[in-house]
């Protein structure tokens, strides 16, 4: 029996204040319940500021469309983004700051719909802890030119 594809969604964050965004730790599982959900990143991590959708200079992390992992959990991301556009929307969505994406991380969010969580796993207004739950994430580095 084939797994359904799993939405995956992928996001960056960071501070309005441009300080430096790190990847969580074990240490941000503030309730204990052995899950680091959404709302135990933003100390280290910030908010989510760019989806990784199909128009990530729209800004609409609540309603963009997310690539489908395949049944195996693989999946694939490209999106050709004018950076012109991005960073404009980014200042407009921040106050004026700059995308400075050394100062920030990527996540990967997303469980099988069918995953039971406690009921102490946090998430965003209406949107299932299982659709923005953290699985990875990785600090974004300025590469060596």
């Amino acid at each position: 029996m084939r797994r359904p594809a799993l939405r995956i969604g992928s996001t960056f964050h960071g501070f309005k204040d441009n300080q430096d965004a790190s990847c969580p730790t074990q240490a941000a599982d503030a309730n204990g319940d052995g899950i680091i959900d959404l709302i135990e990143t933003e100390p280290t991590s910030g908010t989510t500021m760019v989806p990784f959708d199909e128009n990530p200079a729209g800004m609409d992390v609540a309603h963009g469309t997310y690539p489908k992992a395949s049944a195996d959990g693989m999946y694939e991301y490209r999106e050709v983004v004018s950076l012109v556009a991005l960073d404009a929307a980014f200042g407009k969505a921040f106050d004026g700051k700059q995308l400075d994406l050394d100062r920030r991380v990527v996540f990967i969010h997303g469980v099988p719909s069918a995953t039971k969580l406690a009921a102490s796993v946090a998430s965003l207004g209406p949107i299932p802890a299982q659709v923005t739950l953290p699985i990875a994430c990785g600090k974004i580095e300025r590469a060596n030119q």
